[in-house]
């Protein structure tokens, strides 16, 4: 990455490259994190079990919660 960002700074215009392709990557690793995956490091997958919990007014079982993560994971 640090590569990209010399390659682009050699440009006359490389510091605004620079940051629109900071800019870029992060809205991509929001977008990616916020994905409704049950994978518990995802906010994402948190907000899911969240909104599963509020609409079934218990909580969910964690052997599905178990099972999901894991297949997501894995996939």
């Amino acid at each position: 990455m640090m590569q990209i960002y010399y390659i682009m700074f050699e440009n006359a215009q490389g510091w605004r490259l620079a940051l629109w392709f900071s800019v870029m990557l992060n809205v991509n690793l929001a977008m990616i994190n916020l994905l409704p995956i049950p994978i518990p490091v995802l906010d994402g997958g948190h907000i899911t079990f969240t909104l599963l919990e509020a609409a079934m007014r218990r909580p969910v079982n964690n052997r599905l919660r178990e099972t999901l993560t894991t297949a997501a994971t894995l996939l």
